[in-house]
């Protein structure tokens, strides 16, 4: 199973490799306690914020839909949510 873009091929024939961007794992650990901070105040846009910049390709399809969240914002920014 490959997910990159350009697999390249190897000795043989019906195996194919993939070079993947990726974090050096001391900047992994900081955006995943980012990530675990994020979550723990259930900081939704944060949280989508930090799963674009570190998935490849990820794109979130579709408002935020998490009534714990709009209810948040409501009681943070007033009634104009």
């Amino acid at each position: 199973l490959l997910i990159g873009d350009n697999p390249e091929p190897t000795q043989h024939q019906r195996i194919m490799k993939a070079h993947e961007l990726f974090l050096p794992w001391p900047q992994l650990t900081e955006k995943l306690d980012e990530l675990s901070a994020a979550m723990a105040v259930n900081d939704v846009p944060a949280i989508r914020n930090l799963l674009k910049e570190l998935v490849s390709g990820y794109e979130a399809n579709c408002e935020v839909v998490d009534w714990v969240h709009l209810a948040h914002e409501r009681e943070t920014f007033g009634s104009r949510f």
